[in-house]
């Protein structure tokens, strides 16, 4: 049975790899990446923190002599390409509350938690966005009070941009998950409900004989 934390919150997660990359028209645009990711996200009862851990491996920090240099939450639709992103994880300054482990050149896990407060936390820098205020910016942190709508729905996506491909290596954007130790609820097979189909189906005509 699910705690009642557990009912409470929602729960989320993100597969990244380099076949999600798409193109600014939305087309796919694969990099070849060896590298992967898995991220996973618990957002509060009150919808005011989302706690994450993300997972990199075949791809590390550049300060561990890997290629990533930046680490960030974007928004945009899997078929959709955005400069603008919400959370900083790593680049051009880190979460203040990010915690790095597991660090070498080939990997890494970072863990934090996203709420309001992390605003604006990286200075607005001028030509950087074409915006200059903390929310219409491209590469400041924003309130997660104001993008929970496109969490829910799977609008946001993250992004490992490295030194080999600089607007991007690999991508992944953050999707639904059941809570820890429960499985989906799966649907039948369209060949599994036809069969079930047609053994009701049968089962009524044997009955209408034997009652005939």
């Amino acid at each position: 049975m699910a705690t009642s934390a557990q009912a409470a919150s929602m729960f989320f997660e993100a597969e990244l790899n380099g076949d999600k990359i798409v193109d600014t028209a939305g087309n796919p645009a694969p990099t070849g990446s060896l590298g992967t990711g898995f991220a996973t996200l618990e957002l509060n009862e009150d919808m005011t923190e989302l706690a994450y851990t993300l997972t990199l491996d075949g791809l590390g920090l550049v300060s561990e002599g890997g290629t990533v240099t930046r680490i960030h939450l974007h928004t945009g639709f899997p078929n959709q390409r955005s400069p603008f992103h919400v959370l900083n994880v790593y680049g051009p300054a880190d979460d203040l509350d990010a915690e790095f482990s597991n660090l070498s050149s080939t990997s890494v896990t970072v863990s934090g938690v996203w709420d309001d407060s992390d605003f604006c936390y990286t200075d607005v820098v001028i030509g950087m966005g074409g915006v200059q205020t903390c929310e219409g910016n491209n590469d400041t942190t924003k309130y997660l009070s104001e993008y929970v709508d496109e969490l829910i729905a799977g609008g946001l996506y993250w992004n490992i941009h490295t030194t080999t491909v600089g607007t991007g290596e690999i991508r992944g954007n953050i999707t639904l998950a059941p809570p820890p130790g429960q499985n989906p609820v799966s649907t039948p097979e369209p060949g599994t409900i036809l069969g079930l189909v047609t053994l009701l189906g049968l089962a009524g005509i044997n009955s209408r004989k034997n009652n005939a």
